[in-house]
Formats: structure tokens, sequence, C-alpha cells
């Protein structure tokens, strides 16, 4: 049995920036098939800023860090409830690597909002929901 500062670590680094990497990739290939432009207008910089990718990144590096705490809480309420071990390895790598696909598929699958309160309980389910999903499907029993 390894250190558990040696599990911990394992399971951090995957779960905090397999979610990272995965939306920075997308990002980039999106950049290089033009599909980001018009994006400083919609924020408001079109002008002063228009380097398109880096308003993409620093957008979805707050998405994917946001999706990252999902990711922990779920993690740390089936570790609590004994449902599932920490996932380390390639198992915490994959799951966190398809997050951002799980979250966009339960926004799918979700209703359309109709009002920005709804907006925000139904991003926020989809994170949890996509969290959890991933973490049942790829983590491993205790």
């Amino acid at each position: 049995m390894e250190p558990r500062h040696q599990t911990l670590s394992r399971w951090a680094r995957g779960t905090l920036l397999g979610p990272m990497l995965t939306v920075w990739i997308l990002i980039t290939l999106a950049a290089g098939e033009d599909a980001l432009e018009g994006l400083a207008g919609w924020v408001g910089l079109d002008g002063r800023f228009t380097d398109e990718w880096w308003i993409a990144m620093l957008l979805g590096s707050f998405w994917a860090s946001t999706l990252a705490v999902a990711l922990v809480a779920v993690d740390v309420a089936l570790l609590r409830v004994k449902l599932r071990a920490l996932p380390t390895g390639f198992r915490c790598w994959l799951g966190a690597l398809l997050a951002p696909f799980a979250v966009a598929a339960w926004q799918l699958a979700l209703p359309q909002p109709s009002s920005i309160p709804m907006l925000v309980g139904l991003t926020a389910a989809a994170f949890g929901l996509a969290a959890l999903s991933v973490r049942v499907l790829f983590g491993r029993r205790p």
C-alpha cells in the first residue's frame, strides 16, 4: 500500500488538471478553425483586446476550475459515504478528461432554462451530475 500523501497527490493531480487540459485543447482546436470569431465583442472587449483565444482560455479555465471543484466535492462525498474510493491513475485521469463532455451531455439532457435563476440552477445541476456520473462510472469501490 502506498503512502497516503502519494495517493492524495495522484488523485489531486488528475482531478484538478484533467478538466483543464480537455478545455484548453478544445479551445485551441476551435481557435484554429476560427470558431471563436466574435468572442471579444460578446464579452465587451471588442476594439480594445481582440485576441479571442486569450479570452476563451480565461473563460474556459474558469469553467474547468468550477468543474474541478465539483469533482472534488463529489469525490469527498462518495468517500464519506464509503461508496467509492478516491480514483487514482488511469481511472482518475480518464474520468477527469471526459468530465467536460459529460457536462455538455447533461446540459443537453436537462430542460432549457426560462429564467436566470433556472439557468444558474440547471448549470450547477449539470456540473454536479457530470461529476457524479464520471466518478461512479470510472471510480473504484472501496
